[in-house]
């Protein structure tokens, strides 16, 4: 009988709770235990996971995509590469001859919230509404000061979302435009061919190499008849015996 870290590490977390003087009604309640435990583990790890994302430096579709599949270390190692790529402005001087130089603020700035950033600033925003409302609603005059205020707030925050959405809009078609230039450039470039990776040696021996037993070795030696001297069967099964026995 063979054991597995898994099956290890298992029975560690069950001693932790119990033993062989359990009782079956302690067993039960001992276990709804464990599983609480490793289900809030689990919970745990799903939020540090979801919560603790690495910043995007462009919000390019590319980097987004690569922060979805890449672990933070090798994403944190793409941005670099990534920022260092796209840091670069490409103007066309003449027919095949371009110029490259580097874009003096390269670094944009953060764009996008997470879904837990805009609940926090819905429910801080909640909470002032309410003082709001309750000193608003003492007086008249404090409820039309109050109607005018909030007027004039609703249309400034229009004004300023939109003007945020267009500039996030400009500075998403320029890391566009600078992907799309390099990658342009890097397709003229001609392919290399790449050869299979060596074979890594694998744990015992390979099939052709493998030692086969004697038996295994042993050719199978075809039957031949006693009666007919032809190959394939015995005297037992001889059509000719059978048919000649079945006749007489």
């Amino acid at each position: 009988m063979t054991t597995s870290q898994r099956s290890e590490s298992m029975n560690a977390v069950t001693k932790m709770f119990m033993d062989n003087h359990t009782s079956v009604c302690k067993l039960v309640i001992q276990f709804e235990k464990v599983v609480s435990s490793r289900y809030n583990k689990e919970d745990e790890a799903d939020f540090r996971s979801r919560d603790g994302e690495s910043s995007l430096w462009s919000h390019n579709p590319i980097e987004v995509q690569a922060r979805s599949v890449y672990t933070k270390r090798v994403f944190s190692e793409f941005k670099n590469q990534f920022r260092c790529t796209t840091g670069y402005d490409l103007t066309e001087l003449e027919n095949n001859c371009y110029k490259i130089s580097t874009i003096q603020h390269s670094t944009l700035p953060a764009q996008g919230d997470s879904s837990n950033a805009k609940g926090a600033r819905l429910n801080a925003l909640t909470l002032k509404i309410q003082q709001l409302l309750f000193e608003a609603s003492k007086t008249f005059e404090n409820y039309e000061m109050t109607c005018e205020k909030i007027e004039k707030l609703v249309d400034e925050n229009i004004k300023l979302y939109e003007s945020l959405k267009e500039k996030q809009d400009q500075s998403e078609n320029i890391v566009e435009h600078h992907t799309a230039s390099i990658f342009s450039q890097s397709s003229s470039v001609g392919f290399v061919k790449l050869k299979d990776p060596p074979q890594s040696q694998c744990k015992g021996k390979r099939k052709p190499q493998r030692y086969k037993p004697s038996a295994e070795n042993a050719v199978k030696k075809a039957r031949t008849c006693q009666h007919c001297k032809k190959k394939g069967h015995n005297i037992r099964t001889c059509r000719e015996l059978l048919s000649g026995g079945k006749r007489s």
